[in-house]
């Protein structure tokens, strides 16, 4: 079927073009680029800066912070790494909206899943909630039963 003759914003249509994306099938076989498994669980210590990673901690502190000077707002938390006990902060750009239900998690075991880096405040995991390649609505998922499970959809990984 032709994605023109579907109820489709026109621009949509067109960047899909763009892709050489013209019918259903066309996009439903799309395979994609790259992939980013989040199935093995990391710890701070045995992860090298700047690498893809996901990790296994306690939700402490969820803030939202008021940008300065025209900025926008963000979410900050801090997250209690199991194994260690150190603390990671993880910050979502553009998701201040995301606030209420981001709150909801504080005390909740999760995995967060992001590139690490080290600054001044310590271990952090910047989230820009505009990403493209975003795979997941809040980048982490719910620890159940020891099995990581999307948080927003509660499919197990």
């Amino acid at each position: 079927m032709e994605l023109s003759g579907l109820n489709i914003p026109k621009r949509t249509i067109t960047a899909l073009a763009k892709k050489k994306i013209y019918t259903t099938d066309d996009f439903l076989l799309q395979i994609p680029t790259r992939y980013k498994d989040y199935r093995e669980i990391q710890t701070l210590a045995n992860t090298a800066l700047k690498k893809e990673c996901a990790f296994n901690g306690t939700v402490k502190k969820v803030l939202k912070v008021t940008g300065e000077n025209g900025k926008k707002s963000y979410l900050e938390a801090v997250v209690e790494e199991k194994e260690t006990g150190t603390v990671l902060k993880v910050y979502w750009y553009g998701a201040a909206y995301l606030y209420d239900s981001i709150k909801l998690m504080e005390d909740e075991d999760i995995v967060v899943c992001g590139k690490l880096s080290f600054r001044s405040d310590g271990y952090v995991i910047e989230i820009s909630a505009l990403a493209a390649e975003m795979p997941l609505v809040f980048q982490w998922f719910l620890l159940v039963d020891g099995c990581a499970c999307r948080q927003d959809a509660g499919e197990a990984k």
